[in-house]
């Protein structure tokens, strides 16, 4: 892919980010019908600067499908050090004791993800992790330092240690595009010993919006 298409979809996506955040404040709770449902339970994990509402498609997706959805308020916009993400949905999940569980999270997200399943009682609660765009190796954009988010470099201690241990690693699927501008070098969008699924999408967050990505998903999880 050249670098004017990469520019014209960084830009593209750089406002997307932008209108929904505009929109987000709008829209402080998710919809009441997904406290509801008898598939079993999901939580979502947004991505760095994301929120619920920038995964309203997949959740209101997985709803229908039946499953009540989850949402730990206290890490919204994701811009808290990894560590705190993944604290915060360990005190949720034991709170409500939540089992056979599906977690489904975009980006840095996906990195809380993974250290979860490191977790060997969070390990036996989760039944499967849906990972998308998710910076596996790190990214250069990491560089910017702002709001943490220096902890998604690929030689920071944060992702060197999510690399080292391989616990839970086989109840993973990770579903990525064909290029992303956000995700620096791409090979990071591959996790080793994971279920890999590459999709006809190019971009970081398209892949939440994607009819492709949601397909996906629902053939899996009726495997």
């Amino acid at each position: 892919m050249n670098m004017i298409k990469i520019a014209l979809i960084l830009i593209k996506e750089l406002l997307f980010i932008k209108f929904e955040g505009i929109k987000a404040t709008f829209h402080k709770k998710p919809p009441r019908n997904w406290e509801s449902g008898k598939s079993g339970n999901a939580i979502l994990i947004p991505g760095f600067l994301g929120s619920w509402y920038y995964l309203r498609k997949t959740g209101n997706f997985l709803n229908n499908l039946g499953y009540k959805i989850h949402i730990v308020t206290s890490i919204e916009r994701n811009i808290y050090p990894i560590s705190y993400g993944v604290n915060e949905i360990k005190k949720y999940i034991l709170k409500h004791n939540l089992s056979k569980l599906i977690i489904v999270a975009h980006s840095k997200g996906g990195i809380i993800s993974r250290l979860l399943l490191q977790d060997t009682e969070m390990e036996k609660r989760v039944k499967e992790v849906i990972n998308l765009s998710v910076p596996n190796i790190g990214t250069l954009w990491g560089v910017l330092r702002i709001f943490n988010v220096h902890e998604l470099t690929p030689w920071s201690k944060q992702i060197k240690e999510v690399n080292k241990n391989q616990n839970g690693i086989k109840k993973i699927i990770n579903i990525y595009p064909e290029a992303d501008p956000y995700v620096i070098p791409n090979k990071s969008l591959y996790l080793e010993g994971a279920r890999n699924i590459q999709v006809n999408i190019v971009g970081h967050v398209n892949i939440l919006n994607s009819p492709i990505t949601l397909e996906k998903i629902s053939k899996l999880l009726n495997d």
